[in-house]
């Protein structure tokens, strides 16, 4: 309803300036309106020719639309009719604080009997652009028309932003053209047809010369919006963030468009008092990279939860749809390098906010680590899960690495049920140049964070000089076999369940809580106990230049800690065990060898006629080490004032000798190397 508080209604006698020529002014302190807001107005109605009377409005504030303008003025010649008024050619000009002088051509039509019918604003400059409106009564079924040509939206950047429909902005800019429709007293029905010409866009996401068209209908019924969105983008580039309030870093995507236009075709809900937004079916086309069809439910507020997805991504290239839609999910992950190819399709299913399916086939897909910690060539495999439903499938490889340990050709039949997947036959797989024999395997909680990987199984004939080549180690020789009773997977970290035996030197070793955290991360770090028993010390001495060495070996290594595959920390200590079975003998090279760690020789040898014996006879070899800080705290067999005997004196027969440790702290790196060099020959440690 108007209010209006009329201070003046005076005749032309009465009037200054403007008003000599005026039959009659109006002047109004305060308008108010459903749709408007006016202060100061002021309405002129001069004598005018034949039935058509010049009138002036002017107004010193008008807010309309949310929207405050200032020094509106007014003019047209009206057509006074028995009941209706008309304006065919007017002229409007205003001004708005942040888009500065408006002005154009007006004209309306007023039925004194049923209210105004039509109004027109054309050839309106705003934006450095052209804006025509058009209208059409009668209240409330209102139609407004309005053509948009060439709008700066650099200029419409501040509009835009008091609007509330851009966020934070560096740059903005571009033109616009196009139409919008609305239709209803309360804007029931909306529709927009747009020309998007090199808009740059700086932001959270970024555009850059971006050209395409949108349209956008909109229909709202009761409490709800009904819509349907369709963008083409021709040309251009993205980098789009996804508005994700779960994650506090989202990822961000780069888009190229080249030859053929980004496609984006959404029907949707949204209900205004639930704040509910369905998305009842989308389409995303980017050529040559993805094609995905997605459909959803969403809770934008008082919490945002994403309550249902079905989402389905067509077959498509690897190497293209990694770099683009992948790589961007695992920037902070250890799959945020890799070089792909083959190819994948996709599907998943949300329900109340958890995976219910889940769906990926993948067709002699190559996946390369770039810093060298895995590498898989030729996977198949075409996995389905869904709740409360079985489903058989097959992984396929010709091989996989894994910080180059390589396994050959396998094949495994897969059952699936809920997100669990449990191998129902499985092949014996060649692990280097040996074998990798599998129990048991089974995947739990597939596709999400709760993923777990549970394996037991056996290890067969691996040779220890491939192995040990493999991972950079000093050369072992002889042949790797082992059994694992449980092995589980989860968040990056592998742990041991039970023990892990390996058979070597006819001897062995055992290894107690084997744990492996951030396995594929930047910095992977292994801690284990392990216990050795009984090894050969003739088959080991024999892999090395070292020299031979009679007698069974045993010993620990407690809290065993590797960072990057190297060791950082343990308390080791290695001695002949009392086997009176055994002889215990040392060549007078390996006695030479061992020399070198121990300082020099002490006793019998350094006498000139026992340099003639090839062999000698000893009691006791041990040697202990505590690594922490990149040092080495050494022991011996026994201590002696001074030091520790590396060897001492034993044996049925002469010639005896022993070994005395000289010193006891030594760099690790040092006495590593010393003992590679001592592998290839004889070198002094120092």
């Amino acid at each position: 309803m108007l209010a209006a508080a009329v201070t003046g209604v005076v005749w032309l006698n009465s009037l200054p300036a403007l008003a000599e020529s005026s039959l009659l002014h109006l002047q109004f302190e305060k308008l108010d309106h459903a749709l408007l807001d006016a202060e100061q107005v002021h309405i002129y109605l001069a004598q005018g020719e034949g039935d058509s009377s010049p009138i002036t409005v002017s107004a010193e504030r008008l807010q309309l639309a949310q929207q405050v303008f200032t020094n509106i003025r007014i003019q047209c010649d009206v057509s006074l009719g028995k009941t209706l008024l008309v304006c065919a050619a007017g002229k409007a000009r205003l001004r708005h604080d942040r888009l500065g002088r408006l002005s154009g051509q007006l004209g309306f039509r007023y039925d004194l009997t049923s209210g105004l019918q039509s109004v027109t604003l054309t050839r309106l400059q705003i934006m450095d652009g052209r804006v025509d409106m058009v209208l059409q009564g009668p209240a409330p079924a209102w139609q407004l028309d309005t053509e948009i040509t060439g709008l700066d939206l650099e200029l419409a950047q501040p509009l835009l932003s008091m609007a509330g429909l851009t966020g934070p902005v560096e740059t903005l800019e571009g033109r616009i053209s196009g139409s919008v429709n609305a239709m209803g007293w309360s804007t029931d029905t909306v529709r927009a047809d747009l020309v998007l010409a090199d808009v740059s866009y700086s932001g959270e996401s970024v555009v850059q010369a971006a050209s395409g068209k949108v349209s956008i209908d909109l229909v709202k019924e009761a409490n709800d919006w009904q819509g349907e969105l369709k963008l083409s983008v021709g040309s251009g580039e993205l980098y789009i963030v996804p508005p994700l309030p779960e994650q506090e870093n989202p990822p961000g995507f780069y888009i190229a468009i080249n030859s053929e236009p980004l496609i984006l075709d959404a029907v949707f809900n949204y209900a205004i008092n639930s704040s509910t937004l369905i998305i009842q079916d989308m389409e995303y086309i980017h050529p040559a990279v993805m094609q995905m069809n997605l459909a959803g439910r969403i809770q934008l507020e008082p919490v945002f939860s994403l309550e249902g997805l079905s989402l389905r991504i067509d077959e498509t290239a690897l190497e293209n749809i990694y770099p683009v839609y992948m790589q961007p999910w695992l920037i902070s992950t250890p799959y945020n390098d890799l070089t792909v190819g083959g190819r994948v399709a996709f599907e998943l299913g949300i329900s109340n906010g958890v995976i219910s399916a889940l769906s990926m086939k993948l067709d002699k897909a190559d996946i390369l680590d770039n810093s060298a910690r895995f590498a898989v060539s030729e996977l198949s495999t075409d996995i389905q899960m869904t709740e409360q439903r079985r489903h058989e499938s097959r992984l396929s490889w010709d091989s996989i690495d894994i910080y180059r340990i390589g396994l050959g050709t396998g094949a495994i039949e897969l059952a699936s049920n809920d997100l669990n997947i449990e191998v129902t036959h499985w092949q014996d797989v060649p692990l280097m140049d040996g074998k990798l024999r599998i129990e048991e395997l089974d995947l739990r909680e597939v596709g999400t964070p709760d993923f777990e990987l549970h394996m037991a199984g056996a290890i067969e004939a691996v040779s220890l000089p491939s192995l040990t080549e493999a991972l950079d180690w000093p050369m072992l020789g002889g042949a790797l076999d082992g059994e694992f009773s449980g092995l589980t997977y989860s968040r990056g970290d592998i742990r041991m369940d039970g023990e892990l035996r390996v058979r070597m030197f006819d001897g062995g070793v055992r290894i107690d809580d084997l744990n492996v955290r951030d396995l594929f991360g930047n910095l992977p770090v292994l801690t284990a106990d392990m216990i050795v028993q009984g090894v050969d010390m003739e088959q080991l001495t024999g892999t090395f230049a070292f020299g031979k060495i009679t007698g069974r070996l045993g010993g620990y290594i407690r809290d065993l800690k590797l960072e990057n595959w190297q060791p950082v920390a343990f308390d080791a200590r290695l001695s002949t065990l009392d086997d009176r079975g055994t002889r215990h003998r040392i060549s007078q090279k390996a006695l030479n060898n061992l020399s070198q760690i121990g300082g020099g020789l002490r006793g019998a040898l350094s006498r000139g006629f026992m340099a003639y014996f090839d062999e000698y006879s000893y009691g006791e070899l041990g040697l202990s080490c505590r690594l922490a800080n990149g040092f080495c705290e050494l022991g011996g067999v026994e201590a002696y004032e001074g030091g520790h005997y590396l060897l001492t004196r034993g044996g049925l027969l002469p010639p005896w000798v022993e070994v005395k440790l000289a010193g006891s702290i030594i760099a690790w790196d040092a006495l590593i190397k010393g003992f590679e060099q001592i592998a290839e020959g004889e070198v002094k440690i120092e």
